[in-house]
């Protein structure tokens, strides 16, 4: 049995000393072939390569942009093989990602997307993808053809124009070029069945248009017994293209037309389970199933999926008005969702639930930049609807054959969220060091929604078996709409001491736009207030030794207001307002260039995230004695003032090794190693259980290079010494208070794998 503990200083650097170990003896072994010191090795530069961001929408490099920003470059996305944008925590310290229903999505300093299933909420962390921002979660299943990843921390609707109260995390894809022919294309196979074919094409058509397509196929094995049905739970199958069109008639006019289309498919539900701790009265665990930390198997009844699809068109303009840019970006979005669980650890059909969810997204954004100077902004209009439209039914077994529904049917529920934005964002320069920083936006929401319950009989379509309890008063259509006009913006300075030294303050209002909600059992409303959030960062970015290390660190205060949370009621999820909680903490990001070919590196954000006020319904695991009751109710109520916000841990931290050094006859080799780092984390307030313990994970890659890496392969392991981690903890449904369900991840298994592939 593995025993989960943060790996002790030994450990780790064990771990990063057995992977520079084999950086280094790599070379030794390919002495023969080369001399100790080929003269391409001396002439690598040791300054640390410069990183260009478009974190402020315009290009700069990354010591120069007054913003808690990490960012990761495509060299080092390969070389952390990273293939999935979930992976952004592995390169990037203070992002994590929640794999949990009330905690799905990416978290900034410990807050983030907490809404229900229900919910239609936007998510505090905005994800940006080619300049769009995906209204309700990223759609790339694959990292091929990335440019950059960037991580922007605390609140960016200035900038964006859309609301992004917690922080933003962009992707961008590279650009047709113009006159180029090229291309690349690889293929990985690993443990656990991992499997993945990608390929990127580069056409010139003519002097003024080219054409970049790129493709993808990835498949995985499942790693979740389930000894009641006999499978593998897991696995999955995704694939998908890219498309885009650069059209570019003269210098002052561009025009970049993009298509996508991705397909996921998993067995097993979108959630893995096992049982960790039976429920002490009323439960039976199933046999063949030992509860515990280490549980790897599961004993649901139920057929279980999660399928998805998505794919997106855009049209984005530029046109240059002199020194100044116009840009118009224009995006329609789809993504379609069917599921089937069972949520009950039990071998026999107790609960199923099943959805069928459409999510349709139009934006349109007109922004005008101008040129650097003394006077710098960006200025616009943001303009989007979001509708969704979500079926979704959970039925119980009362008896052989026989079920009683828990949604009168089929639970619909239709929301439109529209939301128009006036925004901008600059700098005025009051002479060659210090600059003064603001940003304003003020943003119109406006969402409406319907829910009703559709009948029985009609449950086959989500797959339902027959011999339900046909509810005695069928639930009827009901509505709730509501509109909020909020003005939100920054403020701040900057201080220029030299060229490699960037000093910043700034004092900042996020906003986080409203929602209805249904719940899905009786229907009740819920009025889901804006989320508001009044942020100070201190920071500083620096360059020593002719630009060899860098280092930048962050101090912030982070206040909330009318949190947006899930909250699990034993048998839904619901979106609800905490009354507030607050974020503080500190960030820092460390490089340094040893040595022409030798790299260290080091990220790490502490951000303790804590309620100031949310009164929750009373822990099944911790301080009874705290919990009250209201006169004329029998609901027992908590107060979660001074608790850790669930999911977000004190502590998250990346360290690495990159070592390249050049071969004979142009060869390449690269080896890099990383650790990641979380503490301890709580996934209920108040709940003393409900933990995962700290945990570090290690992951290394060594790739051998041609010239011009017209052919590489490469050997890589993730997770190297196999610890045993889940993404959350939460109580057992539909048993008595006590027991415990572990969430799983495929992350927390060894995977060893081998990719090649070429570049032409």
């Amino acid at each position: 049995m593995k025993t989960l503990s943060v790996p002790t200083p030994t450990t780790l650097v064990r771990g990063l000393a057995a992977g520079g170990l084999i950086a280094l003896s790599l070379p030794a072994l390919a002495q023969n072939a080369a001399p100790a010191d080929p003269p391409a090795a001396e002439a690598r530069s040791t300054r640390l390569d410069s990183v260009t961001v478009t974190a402020t929408r315009r290009a700069e490099r990354l010591q120069d942009v007054p913003l808690s920003v990490s960012a990761a470059t495509a060299g080092q996305i390969e070389k952390a093989n990273i293939n999935s944008i979930e992976d952004v925590a592995k390169v990037v310290s203070g992002v994590t990602v929640g794999k949990s229903p009330q905690d799905s999505g990416f978290r900034v300093r410990g807050v983030g997307t907490l809404g229900g299933f229900t919910s239609a909420s936007e998510m505090p962390v905005g994800v940006v993808i080619d300049g769009v921002v995906m209204g309700l979660g990223p759609t790339l299943e694959s990292m091929a053809d990335v440019e950059r990843l960037e991580a922007l921390k605390g609140p960016q609707g200035t900038q964006f124009g859309k609301n992004a109260s917690s922080g933003v995390v962009s992707i961008t894809t590279r650009r047709p070029k113009l006159g180029k022919f090229e291309g690349d294309v690889s293929a990985t196979a690993g443990s656990l069945g991992e499997r993945q074919v990608q390929g990127t094409l580069n056409l010139p058509i003519s002097d003024t248009v080219a054409a970049r397509v790129t493709g993808f196929h990835r498949g995985l094995d499942g790693y979740l017994d389930n000894i009641t049905r006999n499978e593998t739970w897991g696995g999955s199958t995704a694939y998908g293209a890219r498309g885009k069109l650069l059209i570019k008639p003269d210098r002052d006019l561009d025009i970049l037309l993009s298509a996508d289309a991705t397909s996921l498919r998993t067995t097993g539900p979108g959630q893995m389970w096992s049982l960790r701790r039976p429920a002490p009265v009323g439960f039976t665990t199933p046999a063949g199933i030992t509860p515990g930390h280490e549980n790897s198997q599961t004993a649901e009844n139920a057929r279980s999926f999660e399928n998805h699809a998505a794919h997106g068109l855009s049209a984005e303009v530029n046109y240059r008005l002199g020194d100044h840019t116009l840009t118009s970006l224009t995006a329609r979005r789809n993504r379609d969702t069917q599921c089937r669980f069972g949520l009950d650890q039990t071998a026999t059909a107790r609960f199923e639930g099943a959805c069928d969810k459409d999510y349709t997204q139009d934006s349109q954004e007109f922004r005008l930049t101008s040129p650097k100077g003394r006077i710098e902004y960006v200025t616009g209009l943001y303009v989007s609807r979001l509708k969704s439209h979500t079926q979704d039914s959970a039925w119980l077994n009362v008896a052989p054959g026989v079920y009683a529904n828990l949604t009168n049917g089929i639970n619909d529920t239709e929301t439109s969220s529209r939301s128009m934005a006036l925004f901008g964002d600059g700098k005025l320069r009051l002479d060659n060091q210090f600059s003064v920083l603001a940003g304003a936006r003020l943003t119109r929401d406006t969402v409406q929604a319907t829910n009703q319950a559709r009948t029985a009989g009609q449950l086959a379509e989500l797959g339902a078996p027959p011999g339900f309890l046909v509810p005695a008063t069928a639930r009827a259509s009901q509505t709730g709409d509501t509109s909020v006009t909020k003005p939100s913006g920054r403020i701040g300075f900057e201080w220029k001491a030299d060229k490699d030294t960037l000093v910043y303050a700034t004092m900042a209002r996020g906003y986080l736009g409203p929602t209805v909600t249904f719940s899905g059992t009786n229907g009740t409303r819920t009025d889901v207030a804006p989320q508001s959030v009044d942020d100070l960062t201190v920071g500083f970015k620096t360059q020593f030794l002719d630009r060899t290390l860098t280092l930048n660190g962050s101090v912030f205060h982070d206040r909330y207001k009318n949190l947006q949370v899930g909250v699990f009621n034993g048998i839904e999820f619901l979106t609800e307002n905490a009354g507030g909680m607050t974020s503080k903490g500190f960030e820092l990001d460390a490089s340094a260039r040893v040595s022409g070919g030798f790299t260290l590196r080091g990220s790490m954000t502490y951000a303790d995230a804590r309620f100031t006020d949310y009164v929750a319904q009373c822990p099944n695991t911790g301080d009874a004695s705290r919990c009250y009751t209201l006169p004329g109710s029998t609901t027992r109520l908590f107060q979660a003032a001074g608790q850790p916000l669930p999911g977000a841990p004190k502590l998250t931290g990346v360290i690495g090794v990159d070592y390249t050094r050049d071969l004979d006859d142009g060869r390449t080799l690269d080896a890099t190693v990383s650790a990641s780092l979380r503490s301890r984390t709580t996934y209920g307030a108040g709940e003393t259980d409900y933990v995962q313990s700290g945990y570090g994970t290690v992951n290394a890659a060594v790739k051998l290079s041609g010239e011009a890496d017209k052919w590489h392969v490469g050997l890589w392991v993730r997770n190297l010494f196999d610890r045993t981690y889940h993404s959350a903890v939460i109580g057992l449904p539909f048993a008595a208070p006590g027991g415990l369900v572990n969430w799983t991840t495929r992350d927390a298994h060894r995977t060893i794998g081998v990719t090649v592939g070429s570049k032409f």
